[in-house]
Parts: C-alpha cells; structure tokens; sequence
C-alpha cells in the first residue's frame, strides 16, 4: 500500500447507532480545535473519522494506544493503560 501513497487505518464497523450526530458532534469538535489553536491554546484533541452509510449503520476509524502515546506521552490522559 505504501507504494501507492495509502496508509493502512483499522476501523470498525457500527450497527444500530445513529453515527450522523457522532459525525456532527467531532466535526464541530475538529472546528474549536482548529479556532483553539490560532489562539495559542493546544488542548491535544484527539478526533476520529466517522462515516454513516445508513440511518442505522456506518464505520468509525480506530484511533490506537500508541498515537495517543505518542501525542501524550506517559502523563497524559491515558496514563493508566499499559503501552505494549
């Protein structure tokens, strides 16, 4: 896949949830996080894609451990899981 310029993402797949207000809710998210910042305020938001395909249905990517460790560090929010 890297040939092609792709990068491989996990996601998973959402049944009987109503993504449309997930996706609402992190694109308004990704919005503050963009005014925050040209404000000097990094608050290290963490969003994820959200994609409906049907009232009921739809995919969300998976956002791994180790992203979160990598923006976080150790003290972070997620401190108390175990990094592999």
């Amino acid at each position: 896949m890297m040939e092609l310029g792709m990068m491989e993402v996990s996601v998973t797949l959402q049944a009987g949830d109503d993504l449309r207000q997930d996706m609402l809710t992190l694109q308004l998210i990704r919005i503050m996080d963009k005014l925050w910042l040209q404000a000097g305020l990094d608050l290290n938001m963490v969003t994820f894609r959200c994609q409906p395909t049907s009232v009921k249905r739809g995919t969300c990517h998976i956002v791994g451990l180790d992203l979160l460790q990598r923006l976080w560090g150790s003290t972070g929010p997620t401190q108390g899981f175990h990094w592999k």
